[in-house]
């Protein structure tokens, strides 16, 4: 299963240790938008205004151990399966722009009241007006 990152799980992010063990398969891009919710990036993937997309960084998580992965980063999203109504994201099935590869994603579950980032880049965050 590959998961895509685009914020602080990305490489070089304050959360990446949560993928250790996974391997890195480069970057694409999935559809939607990026908005600066604050410390974080939320992205909305049938976003009102699509941009380049979203960039991530793609991670195949090992075989077997997925439901681990998920665990940990769905605790760290603030996504509860059981109680959808709770959840900060859902994770959800997207489609890469260049490799049209079906990945993992964690979409942010409101609509954002915060700035869009132009570029679609966590690491390159420079933002409309709200």
């Amino acid at each position: 299963m590959i998961l895509a990152v685009y914020g602080t799980l990305r490489r070089g992010g304050p959360a990446n240790g949560l993928l250790r063990g996974s391997k890195w398969l480069g970057m694409d891009r999935i559809p939607g938008c990026l908005f600066a919710v604050g410390t974080f990036p939320g992205a909305r993937f049938n976003a009102e205004h699509v941009s380049h997309g979203i960039v991530v960084d793609l991670y195949q998580l090992p075989e077997g151990k997925e439901d681990d992965y998920f665990e940990r980063i769905d605790r760290y999203e603030g996504f509860y399966p059981e109680q959808p109504d709770q959840c900060l994201f859902l994770r959800k099935e997207v489609t890469t722009v260049e490799g049209q590869m079906p990945v993992i994603a964690y979409e942010y579950r409101f609509t954002p009241v915060a700035p869009l980032i132009l570029s679609g880049d966590w690491f390159d965050a420079s933002t409309s007006k709200s």
